[in-house]
């Protein structure tokens, strides 16, 4: 019932009272686009578990649609991966960040600041998860690219003696 509810609500939410009619489901009313910032909302509103279930839905009918080596497959994951963040779920989360990680380098290539954001949810897992050399490292090479990507070279002296 519960869950009935939130498809409910989220359709009037992101469509509007009047676009909604008794044969239209939740899943057919609203695109991928729309249903990721609808879980992007619900998380900043701090209900990871509707967040979760929209992000999960938004996946769904992304990979139906392009398939799974599509960077917006990628964005879901790093959804997910914060929204499980949020729920204290290191492990989902990890595996998740490490996923969008993997297929933004492949997609996106090593330089792209798509790939410093994933580097720093992973690295804000491992904190969490008292991995500080492993987060330390993720950090760094975080700061790396985001410098390059500034067309500022990134000074490794700097760089080493960074706190994070």
């Amino acid at each position: 019932m519960r869950n009935m509810f939130i498809r409910v609500l989220t359709a009037v939410l992101v469509l509007g009272a009047s676009s909604l009619s008794p044969a239209m489901t939740f899943q057919d009313a609203v695109s991928p686009v729309e249903l990721a910032l609808q879980a992007e909302y619900l998380l900043s509103a701090n209900q990871p578990e509707s967040a979760r279930y929209v992000a999960e839905e938004a996946l769904r009918k992304t990979t139906s649609t392009v398939g799974l080596a599509d960077v917006k497959v990628a964005d879901l994951y790093h959804l997910i991966a914060r929204i499980d963040l949020v729920s204290r779920d290191y492990d989902s989360a990890t595996k998740f960040a490490r996923m969008a990680l993997a297929m933004r380098e492949d997609i996106l290539g090593p330089e792209h600041k798509a790939l410093a954001e994933s580097l720093s949810l992973l690295a804000e897992i491992y904190e969490r998860l008292n991995l500080d050399e492993k987060a330390q490292t993720l950090h760094r090479t975080e700061l790396e690219i985001r410098a390059r990507a500034c067309g500022v070279p990134a000074d490794p002296s700097v760089v080493a003696q960074a706190r994070f």
